[in-house]
């Protein structure tokens, strides 16, 4: 009973580990004041990873590979200074928009993907589409107000 009710108040961390809780809340001998805080400081932290899990999912992102693995040897002509900059996804904010343009094979993709997932941790939205993919999927649109 207790466990729909605060599934129905989107208590979802509490819901799933009422009984941890309450042990700990106990062995500690926590204050209401302390044991209401712990409990939004945890729904918090939990609503906060939903959300960011929902973000990732909806983004199309699929696997890529972490920005550790990226050889910045090569290509030569890489701005890695640039790319760290937009890392920090200060250009969402400002309203910018950025393209990453090159031969293929030198990682614009790998990159693009891991700016993604940074965006995505920062709070914001993505959707994840290759030019190939956004051309195909333009052509298969029935109408004009598809398009």
């Amino acid at each position: 009973m207790v466990y729909e009710q605060l599934k129905s108040l989107r208590l979802h961390y509490l819901a799933e580990h009422m009984e941890q809780f309450l042990v700990q809340a106990k062995k500690s001998s926590w204050s209401p004041e302390q044991l209401i805080s712990r409990i939004v400081e945890l729904e918090i932290i939990e609503q906060s990873n939903r959300s960011t899990h929902a973000r990732l999912k909806a983004s199309k992102l699929g696997k890529a590979k972490l920005m550790a693995d990226f050889d910045w040897n090569w290509p030569k002509e890489i701005e890695r200074g640039k790319i760290e900059e937009l890392m920090m996804c200060e250009f969402v904010s400002q309203h910018k928009n950025i393209i990453l343009a090159g031969p293929q094979g030198v990682g614009k993709t790998m990159i693009a993907k891991n700016i993604a997932l940074n965006v995505i941790n920062h709070g914001y939205k993505v959707l994840f589409t290759t030019a190939a993919d956004l051309v195909i999927d333009l052509g298969s649109q029935e109408s004009t107000a598809a398009l």
